[in-house]
Order: C-alpha cells, then sequence, then structure tokens
C-alpha cells in the first residue's frame, strides 16, 4: 500500500493566526521568552481551530498522517510556547475541549482498526513525541535558516569553516550532501509511525 504523503495537506491545515494569537509567519513565531509565555497563557485561542480533518478507519493511514499534519501545523504557530507549556502546570479550567476530543478521536480510530488500547495508548504517544520533537528540532531551525543560507544543513557551514583542521572527513563528506526537505523528512516520520502502527495490528 502506498504511504500517505503530508507535504500537500499542510498549507490547507486549519489554524488560523488569528485563533492562535501569534503571528502568521512562522519565522517570526520564533520570538522573546516573554512573547512565549504570552501564548502558552492563551490555550483557548491557540487550540480553537485545532481541526484535524475527519478520521476514518478504511483509510487509517490517510487519517493517521492527516492528523499528525495538522499536529505539526498547529505546533508551528507558537513553537517556542512548546517549550514553556512542559514546564508550567495546566489548570484544568484552561483546558480547551479541542484537546480532548481529538485526543478521543484518534484514540477511537486506533482502536477501530484493531489496537488494543495500550497499543492505541503507545502509538499516540509515539506519535505526539515524534511531532513535537520535528518541529522543535527540524522545522524551527529549517524556518529560521530561510533567513540564514548556510545554516540549514547538518551541520552550520560556519562550524567546518571556522575548525578546518579537525579530521573530521565523514562529517563533511555527510554536510556536503543535500538534505531532505522538512517536508520530506516529516514523510519519513509519517511512514515509520503507520509502519509501528501496522506492526501491532499483525502483532495482535
Amino acid at each position: 500500500m502506498p504511504r500517505p504523503s503530508t507535504r500537500s495537506r499542510l498549507p490547507s491545515q486549519s489554524v488560523r493566526a488569528g485563533d492562535l494569537e501569534v503571528s502568521p509567519a512562522v519565522p517570526g513565531a520564533w520570538g522573546s521568552t516573554r512573547t512565549a509565555r504570552t501564548q502558552a497563557a492563551r490555550p483557548s485561542g491557540r487550540l480553537t481551530s485545532w481541526n484535524p480533518p475527519p478520521l476514518h478507519a478504511a483509510t487509517w493511514e490517510t487519517s493517521v498522517a492527516d492528523y499528525a499534519g495538522s499536529l505539526r501545523a498547529l505546533y508551528r504557530r507558537w513553537p517556542r510556547a512548546l517549550l514553556v507549556s512542559l514546564e508550567e502546570d495546566t489548570p484544568p479550567v484552561s483546558v480547551h475541549p479541542n484537546r480532548l476530543l481529538n485526543l478521543d478521536r484518534f484514540l477511537r480510530l486506533l482502536r477501530d482498526v484493531g489496537l488494543d488500547m495500550p497499543s492505541a495508548l503507545a502509538a499516540h504517544r509515539h506519535l505526539s513525541l515524534l511531532v513535537l520533537s520535528f518541529v522543535l528540532v527540524v522545522d524551527g531551525p529549517a524556518d529560521r535558516a530561510d533567513d540564514s543560507p548556510g545554516e540549514g544543513g547538518l551541520v552550520p557551514d560556519a562550524w567546518l569553516a571556522d575548525h578546518a583542521d579537525l579530521d573530521i572527513p565523514t562529517l563533511r563528506e555527510a554536510a556536503a550532501l543535500p538534505l531532505p526537505t522538512p517536508d520530506e523528512q516529516f514523510d519519513e516520520l509519517v511512514s515509520a509511525v503507520v509502519d509501528r502502527i501496522r506492526g501491532g495490528l499483525r502483532a495482535g
């Protein structure tokens, strides 16, 4: 079965900057810690328009990709706030219903395709951790590198140039190769999650 692609879907995710109360330009969203704390303090605004596409067991691979893409699009709107929110308690009253509803729907999708509850929870944890780390480690540097040519590779060009005396031939060879685009890397991430779910279904 062909693996679903997320590249064409990302621009259409329904996450409006006005609802998220952050800058609509992704690079600009990587602002100060003070701005991030302001964003993190507004959970209702951030999640109002987090509406993943409908999830269908008959096309579960595509549904998993759609759900992952919606999370990625949401996180990219307020990336620094992600780190702040990890450090602070969330009062129950501030939890937006979408945070519960969408989680319930995704777990229901995984149960409907045949995973037991422990396996469904493990798949959700796997996906959530991968998407969160991807936005912080891949999307963030790539977005910032748009304004800084030479900063978006395996390691910044300036690092290698400033350490020309280091005997690191393998790293230099690797750094000379073009990296996959962030969207291509995200497709690989989604494929890994889908493969893991498929493995769980076979094992079950």
